[in-house]
């Protein structure tokens, strides 16, 4: 009786998915000493995703954190401007009963219209002043969020991995949160994004097996 042969062509090939890709499988990875770190899909959750409208945030919240203080100078300024402007027979005897002032001075400040002239004058420079920075500000934020990249940035992963030691003895060691960044973002917005989460941050380009588990977490279960 004669077999017929049959040859597998490129085509069914290609339908045959590689091991490592096996969505089901585990990711493994071995260290220079041949032990292992091992990640299974089921002690992986995704915690966070961060978008353009969150890189935005995230910008806006830096940018004012290093210049905030000029802004908060500048509203107290204009917030005790405008208090001292507000005219009222009370504050003229609290003044008088308080003996900071001379009795001419109180009047000036809580009865004269004078007072107030002087005081606009001065409230209307502080507020130009604070409109200024703000614009500043504004500047800055679109200057570093032009041509934002619209889609997802980053992804925040939860997982936890088992150790193999050289005994084949397992042990299942705490969660790691790491955030994986979308690798087609141009490095300035990359370093935005590892700048606000270094914690969670970890180098692709790390020789280290438990970055290179990492680097492989994120392949798998970022999706963007």
């Amino acid at each position: 009786m004669k077999f017929k042969s049959f040859l597998i062509t490129p085509f069914l090939l290609g339908t045959l998915p590689a091991a490592n890709a096996i969505p089901f499988s585990d990711i493994v990875v071995k260290t220079d000493l041949g032990e292992k770190y091992i990640v299974k899909k089921s002690a992986v959750y995704i915690t966070n995703t961060f978008d353009d409208k969150d890189f935005i945030s995230l910008v806006t919240e830096k940018i004012f954190k290093e210049n905030g203080s000029r802004v908060t100078t500048l509203e107290n300024a204009v917030q005790r401007l405008e208090k001292r402007m507000i005219r009222s027979d009370e504050g003229y005897e609290k003044c008088k009963k308080s003996k900071d002032f001379k009795k001419k001075d109180c009047e000036y400040m809580y009865l004269s219209e004078e007072f107030v002239k002087d005081n606009q004058s001065r409230l209307n420079y502080v507020q130009k002043n604070l409109s200024d920075v703000k614009q500043e500000l504004k500047t800055l934020i679109d200057e570093e969020t032009k041509d934002i990249f619209k889609g997802k940035h980053a992804v925040m992963v939860n997982f936890r991995p088992i150790f193999q030691d050289l005994n084949n003895q397992k042990k299942g060691l705490d969660y790691s949160e790491i955030i994986c960044i979308n690798p087609v973002l141009k490095p300035k917005t990359s370093n935005h994004w590892s700048g606000k989460y270094s914690k969670n941050y970890f180098s692709i380009y790390s020789f280290l097996a438990m970055d290179s588990l990492k680097t492989k977490v994120c392949e798998r279960y970022a999706k963007f």
